[in-house]
């Protein structure tokens, strides 16, 4: 899934001139729900909140529907938002230029909802990439956040926190 979602929100970028406004955007563009859970998770689309409904009801809602209740979403970001969550995924991109991203900066970063119970298991965790490609990051996670926030730093972006941090209701913003 972090593949699909990394080369969708790229994708999307390249077409559109801009990313996402939020990421549940992607579902008015043919992307299902389910890509937004892991099986690492008990999380199901009925409990991932978009705007004033969730990512199940959402995803068969009528194109207006979509785009009113993704419209809500990223309104209710607040500013300088410099991530958020959907489901089991947290989306980087915030800030990030998006004609010509660095390749090396995360966009997504598999990391199950805190309110769902999770069994992560002592893995590799999977990001995705600002080029589109996906890889899972190998050692300590906290030595690879360091890593991207001195990369971010590089390009004028605020560092991110640990995604585990970050809820549906309490997006990272720039300190």
């Amino acid at each position: 899934n972090v593949q699909l979602l990394a080369s969708s929100l790229s994708s999307y970028a390249a077409r559109n001139g801009r990313w996402p406004a939020h990421t549940a955007e992607l579902l008015t563009t043919g992307l299902g729900a389910s890509n937004f859970t892991s099986a690492f998770s008990s999380t199901v689309e009925a409990d991932i909140p978009i705007g004033d409904t969730n990512l199940d009801r959402l995803q068969y809602a009528p194109l207006g529907r979509q785009r009113e209740a993704v419209q809500a979403a990223a309104t209710a970001l607040p500013p300088g938002t410099i991530a958020h969550r959907v489901g089991d995924y947290v989306f980087t991109y915030h800030g990030m230029s998006p004609t010509n991203p660095d390749p090396g900066l995360w966009i997504v970063v598999l990391s199950p909802d805190p309110d769902s119970v999770a069994a992560l298991p002592n893995a590799p965790v999977p990001v995705g990439f600002a080029d589109g490609t996906a890889r899972p990051l190998y050692g300590s996670f906290t030595s690879n956040l360091v890593a991207q926030n001195s990369l971010r730093a590089t390009h004028g972006l605020p560092p991110l926190p640990d995604p585990a941090t970050i809820t549906h209701t309490s997006p990272a913003t720039a300190p």
